[in-house]
């Protein structure tokens, strides 16, 4: 008889551990004292965090190899497109490249927009949002050059046919005496972040 007695408060005693502490401890949502539960979950979100920057690092790793089999020839000419950064006096340089065979001389130059790290360049942030995460920077030249109607449209055929993406935003002409009119032109051109 004590023995089925001593195994019944056994067994009260082991419910009751069972509500009192191990239940509590396992089913736990206070941050301070997570229980079992919580922590196992938490678990599973670091897995799933791990996994995700395994992809990440595959996804990379893809890239980089996309990257290095363009050959130097092309990879040149894509920085020329879209560049990392804005040099205001290299695209001063490069637009005055393509007008100096027709003449025309670069006047009144303008910029702004340009938030490139270099000491020389200053203005206003402009971001364009481009597939969620990645952004580019844009800067805006405004300028003037003086020439024959003809010898303008030449001009801009080249500019529009440069390894440089640029668009042009504005044109705005004035008469001057005989056939050469003074045209002032913006264009805006991007550089990658």
């Amino acid at each position: 008889m004590n023995k089925i007695i001593f195994q019944v408060i056994l067994i009260v005693i082991s419910v009751g551990l069972f509500f009192t502490v191990i239940d509590p401890m396992y089913r736990s949502d206070d941050p301070a004292k997570p229980g079992i539960e919580m922590i196992m979950k938490e678990i599973a979100d670091y897995d799933t965090a791990i996994g995700n920057s395994d992809e990440f690092v595959r996804e990379k790793n893809k890239l980089l190899e996309a990257k290095n089999a363009l050959n130097q020839g092309d990879r040149d000419r894509l920085e020329r497109l879209l560049p990392d950064y804005i040099d205001n006096i290299r695209l001063v340089i490069g637009i005055n490249d393509i007008a100096r065979p027709y003449g025309l001389v670069l006047k009144s130059l303008r910029f702004s927009g340009n938030t490139s790290n270099s000491n020389a360049n200053s203005g206003e942030e402009r971001e364009i949002a481009i597939g969620g995460n990645e952004t580019i920077g844009s800067v805006t030249l405004g300028f003037s050059v003086s020439a024959k109607y003809e010898v303008f449209k030449q001009f801009l055929k080249s500019l529009e046919s440069s390894l440089r993406l640029a668009d042009v935003t504005n044109i705005a002409v004035r008469s001057t005496t005989g056939e050469v009119y003074d045209y002032d032109i913006t264009i805006k051109t991007y550089w990658l972040r």
